[in-house]
């Protein structure tokens, strides 16, 4: 009877052993799965950057109204920052109606620094303001930035990281922008572990508005891994706050990194903390070295002095080992920069006035030449006023004038030319008579301000009057 139960115990403890195994294995398995379906999904090789779209739902278009959670305005000009409904930077994007002759896309929608697609302008004011949408990379990649854009006025620049990625769209009179098809511009680049901001600089034409002056951007756009790569971080909403993986540790006795950014907890010290000299290789060969005593010699590997550089041209020959791009302007001990941006020593000291005492030369300059203009001008027409005469009316006028003129002698060809004060001319009318009245109109671009209208025969100026034009 003892024997019996002994076995029987043993056959169900078997029995109980083999389903904890496979409840646990079943949990192990489950686990497993589970954690591989929360991890792979936020990590995606492709995003859409629409405008008045939610990425956090599948890049839903927004309705008017709604703030874009991902487009920003991270700069306002002063004049644009003035304009009411206008918030604070940084701050979301707004999503708005677009006009009639805007174009469109279902799968993005326009946006626009205030609550509507218009403001008042006035025609001194400079109305700019920046775009921005950033976006995570988890492992450095080449990266395929695709771009569709409209603007109302006018977007200037794009930026990737502050390299320019595109020219924009420019605006031009009398339409004053881009609004009506889709500019398209793409660039591939190379983007490290980290975030990355795209920043879109837009502005408004500062042309007097009688009534309002129309404003928005349109983006469609994505950035694409090239080799369809999962090293963007997706934007939906399960994948908040999701922190890139590390593919590697480093111990207390690495110090290099080659790849992104490895500086953790203020650790961010480059150099030796003993008494020896920092020596800088390529190629195995030594380049450069900063000493103990502070010293820095570039090819120079015993310098004597703070900043020591050994100017020998390098191989193949060039003009100078020392070579200088961008330098601004000033006055003093001068080198000379050829055209190639090679630098050599001056043969003597160099002078540059200060740009005060240049700008009061130019203004010198031009009034003497203006004063040379108007006694020319007059010189001529006291010469030339027998040969005709003009009257012009109303003067001012708001772009419209009558000319009644005369032409006392005989001549081949002659006309009524109006100019600006600086001699530009605005409008030249051929005159098929000896006398009469002719009625004339300005352009509309043309503004307010102060114009020349002459009477020209055979190329001399019998009569020339000024004539204000007020619109």
């Amino acid at each position: 009877m003892k024997n019996n139960n002994i076995q029987s115990v043993n056959t169900i403890m078997k029995s109980v052993g083999k389903k904890v195994k496979s409840t646990v294995a079943y949990i192990a398995l489950s686990l497993a799965i589970s954690s591989s379906a929360i991890a792979q999904p936020c990590l995606v090789s492709s995003l859409n950057i629409n405008t008045g779209t939610d990425p956090g739902t599948g890049s839903t278009v927004l309705p008017n109204g709604a703030n874009d959670p991902k487009w920003t305005i991270t700069f306002l000009s002063p004049d644009a920052a003035a304009v009411p409904l206008a918030g604070a930077t940084p701050y979301n994007a707004f999503v708005v109606a677009p006009e009639p002759s805007w174009v469109t896309n279902p799968n993005s929608r326009w946006i626009s620094f205030i609550n509507q697609n218009n403001f008042t302008t006035n025609s001194t004011g400079s109305y700019t303001m920046k775009y921005t949408r950033c976006f995570d990379v988890c492992e450095k990649d080449d990266f395929q930035i695709s771009l569709r854009f409209a603007c109302d006025d006018e977007i200037t620049d794009i930026w990737l990281d502050g390299v320019n990625i595109s020219a924009g769209s420019p605006g031009t009179a009398p339409s004053m922008g881009n609004f009506t098809v889709f500019t398209i511009d793409s660039r591939t680049m190379s983007l490290t572990k980290g975030q990355h901001c795209i920043v879109v600089d837009a502005m408004n034409f500062p042309y007097p508005q009688t009534t309002i002056n129309y404003h928005g951007i349109n983006v469609v756009g994505s950035i694409t891994s090239t080799a369809g790569n999962s090293t963007l971080v997706s934007e939906s909403r399960n994948c908040e706050g999701y922190s890139c993986p590390e593919k590697d540790t480093c111990d207390d006795q690495c110090y290099w990194r080659v790849n992104g950014n490895y500086i953790h907890s203020g650790n961010n010290l480059l150099g030796t903390l003993s008494n020896d000299d920092i020596r800088i290789l390529s190629n195995n060969t030594d380049r450069a070295i900063l000493t103990a005593g502070g010293y820095m010699g570039i090819k120079a590997l015993l310098p004597t002095t703070t900043f020591h550089v050994d100017c020998i041209p390098p191989a193949p020959i060039t003009p100078s080992g020392l070579r200088f791009e961008n330098l601004p302007v000033g006055h003093g001990n001068a080198l000379v920069v050829d055209v190639n941006g090679y630098v050599h020593v001056a043969q003597s000291t160099l002078y540059r006035p200060s740009d005060a005492a240049l700008q009061e030369q130019i203004n010198e300059l031009k009034k003497e030449l203006q004063e040379m203009k108007a006694l020319l001008n007059k010189s001529t027409v006291e010469n030339n006023k027998t040969l005709g005469n003009m009257n012009i009316s109303p003067n001012p006028s708001n772009g419209k004038m009558n000319i009644e003129y005369n032409i006392t002698a005989a001549y081949t060809s002659a006309s009524i030319i109006v100019t600006d004060l600086t001699g530009k001319t605005i409008l030249d009318k051929s005159l098929n008579s000896t006398s009469g009245r002719l009625g004339l109109s300005v352009p509309e671009h043309i503004s307010s301000g102060d114009y020349i209208v002459t009477l020209q025969v055979d190329g001399n100026n019998v009569s020339s009057k000024k004539h204000s034009i007020i619109k």
